[in-house]
């Protein structure tokens, strides 16, 4: 059974709180595991959630996906660059144009 998204609407400015607790101090190491410092030129980020990767991607253009709007509200606050674009949705029905992502994290 998948959990509600209201659950994560409710818990968004707390989920970073409880995550680093339960990552037990491996936050960044499981950070920069996930993302290499490799540039790319178009970078999707699916369920980007509060911002926990999407402000450590090293791309031109970075389009970072969520459900929740709560989410997206912490991720925003996070990040200071004119070259990442939020947006609420489901990945299924994502437009992105004709990009062509060489990145695509989750």
């Amino acid at each position: 059974m998948m959990v509600k998204r209201t659950r994560f609407e409710s818990l968004s400015k707390y989920y970073d709180f409880f995550t680093k607790i339960l990552m037990l101090g491996s936050y960044g190491y499981i950070r920069n595991r996930i993302v290499d410092n490799k540039s790319t030129k178009f970078s999707l980020d699916l369920c980007c959630g509060t911002g926990f990767v999407t402000r450590h991607i090293n791309s031109d253009l970075i389009i970072g996906l969520d459900l929740t709007p709560g989410m997206l509200k912490i991720n925003k606050k996070k990040i200071d660059d004119i070259h990442t674009t939020l947006q609420p949705g489901e990945e299924q029905v994502i437009k992105v144009g004709k990009r062509k992502f060489l990145r695509i994290i989750n």
